[in-house]
C-alpha cells in the first residue's frame, strides 16, 4: 500500500481483530497476526479472550516469548522448564476447596460488608444515564510526579499502609466531595495469585473486590486511611470467592443501565511486566486503537519511573472530557493538600492547585465529534497485583 494508507489499514486490522468474537468451545482463545508495513517494520497483534488471560499473565507471556525467540534464533532447544501444574489443576483445586464451610464463610463476609449499600453512585454526570449504555468511552491521563509520589509512599508507610491504600483513600475522599454521599462502594481488582505455584501460569486468576467505605466531611484523612487499610486487608483475606457469587448472594437487582454493586473501579497496577527487548529487534508497544469502557468510571494508577500515571477511563454516555479533567485536577490537588496537612478534615481541606493538567487522548471517534457527537475508548488495562 502507499505509505499514507499503511497506518490506517493497520488500525483497521487492530479494530477488526479486537471486535471479532471468540467461540469459547473452540480453542485456542487467542489470535496472533503479523502485519508487514515495510521490509523492516512489522506490527504484531495479539488478541486474547479474558477468560484465558489477565494482566499478570501478560508479564509471563512476554518473558516466555522472549526466552523462546532468543533460543530458537540461536538454534537452541526450548529453554523453559516444565510447569509443575497447569491452570486446569488450579481450577480443579479451587473448585474442590471453595465449597462448604469455606465458601460459606467467605460469602458471609461479603454479605455483611455489602448488604444495604446504595445501588447506584451518582457522580456529577454531564448527561442522564441512558437505559442501555453504549459502553463507549474515552480517557484522560494525568501524572503525580516522583517527589509527590515518594512523599505519599513515606506518609502511608508511617501509617502502616501501602501506596495503593493511600491513593485509594484519597479517591474515596474525592468521591465524597464530588457526590456528597457518605456510603461509597468502589470496585478494585486483585491478582488473586495467593500460591507461589500460580505465579508462572497464564490464565484468568484476577478477581474483583467491592470495597465499601464510610466517609464523613469531619473525618480526618488519617482516620479515613486507617479505615481503608483495615478494609483492604480484610477484603484480600476473602478474595477467593468469585465476584459473581457475591452478587448472587446479595440478591442485587440486575439492570441493563448499570453494573450491580459498584459502577466505579479503582485499580493500582504494579504487576511485573517483562521488558520488551530482543537481541536483533527494536520493540515498542502500540496503544490499542479501540475504545471501550465497562463502568461509569475506571481509574488506573500505575507506578512508572518513581512517579504515578493516573488514567481516567470514562463512559462518554455520561461525561465530557473537561469534567473528567477537572476530576483529575481535584484529585491531584487533594493529594497535595493532604500531604501539606495530614490532619486536615476530608470535607474541609483546601485543595492546592495540581502540578500539571491532565491530558486527554484524541481517538478516531473524537475526530468525528462534529459529525457524530459521541466518541469511543479504551478497555481498562488489567488489574493486578497491589501487594
Amino acid at each position: 500500500l502507499p505509505p499514507t494508507e499503511r497506518q490506517a489499514r493497520a488500525r483497521d486490522w487492530e479494530r477488526r481483530d479486537a471486535e471479532q468474537p471468540f467461540a469459547l468451545d473452540a480453542p485456542p482463545l487467542l489470535r496472533v497476526r503479523l502485519l508487514r508495513l515495510e521490509d523492516r517494520e512489522h506490527r504484531l497483534l495479539l488478541t486474547l479472550h479474558h477468560i484465558v488471560s489477565d494482566g499478570w499473565s501478560l508479564g509471563v507471556l512476554f518473558r516466555e516469548v522472549t526466552a523462546l525467540y532468543e533460543a530458537f534464533a540461536a538454534g537452541r532447544d526450548n529453554p523453559l522448564p516444565p510447569l509443575p501444574i497447569q491452570y486446569a489443576d488450579y481450577a480443579w483445586w479451587q473448585r474442590e476447596w471453595l465449597q462448604g464451610p469455606v465458601l460459606e464463610e467467605q460469602l458471609q463476609f461479603w454479605t455483611r460488608h455489602l448488604t444495604g449499600a446504595p445501588p447506584r453512585l451518582r457522580l456529577p454526570f454531564d448527561r442522564p444515564p441512558p437505559e442501555l449504555p453504549s459502553h463507549r468511552g474515552s480517557l484522560v491521563v494525568g501524572r503525580i510526579d516522583a517527589a509527590r509520589t515518594s512523599a505519599l509512599e513515606a506518609w502511608g508507610r508511617g501509617a502502616g499502609a501501602t501506596l495503593f491504600m493511600t491513593t485509594l483513600a484519597a479517591f474515596f475522599a474525592l468521591l465524597h466531595r464530588l457526590t456528597g454521599a457518605s456510603d461509597l462502594v468502589v470496585g478494585t481488582p486483585t491478582a488473586n495469585r495467593t500460591h507461589p505455584f500460580t505465579e508462572d501460569l497464564i490464565g484468568f486468576f484476577v478477581n474483583t473486590l467491592a470495597l465499601r467505605c464510610q466517609v464523613r466531611a469531619d473525618m480526618g484523612f488519617a482516620q479515613l486511611l486507617e479505615q481503608v487499610r483495615t478494609l483492604a486487608l480484610a477484603a484480600h483475606d476473602h478474595q477467593d470467592v468469585p465476584f459473581e457469587r457475591v452478587v448472587n448472594a446479595l440478591g442485587s437487582e440486575r439492570s441493563l443501565s448499570h453494573n450491580p454493586v459498584f459502577q466505579v473501579l479503582f485499580a493500582f497496577q504494579n504487576a511485573p511486566l517483562s521488558a520488551l527487548r530482543l537481541q536483533d529487534l527494536s520493540l515498542s508497544e502500540v496503544e490499542p486503537n479501540f475504545d471501550v469502557v465497562k463502568f461509569d468510571l475506571v481509574v488506573i494508577v500505575q507506578e512508572q519511573g518513581g512517579a504515578l500515571t493516573v488514567t481516567w477511563s470514562y463512559a462518554t454516555d455520561l461525561f465530557d472530557a473537561p469534567t473528567v479533567e477537572r476530576m483529575h485536577q481535584q484529585y491531584a490537588g487533594l493529594l497535595d493538600a493532604l500531604l501539606a496537612d495530614p490532619g486536615a478534615r476530608v470535607g474541609r481541606v483546601e485543595q492546592a492547585p495540581p502540578p500539571a493538567p491532565a491530558t486527554r487522548r484524541t481517538s478516531d471517534f473524537e475526530r468525528l465529534r462534529t459529525i457524530k457527537p459521541r466518541p469511543l475508548p479504551v478497555p481498562p488495562r488489567d488489574e493486578d497485583k497491589e501487594h
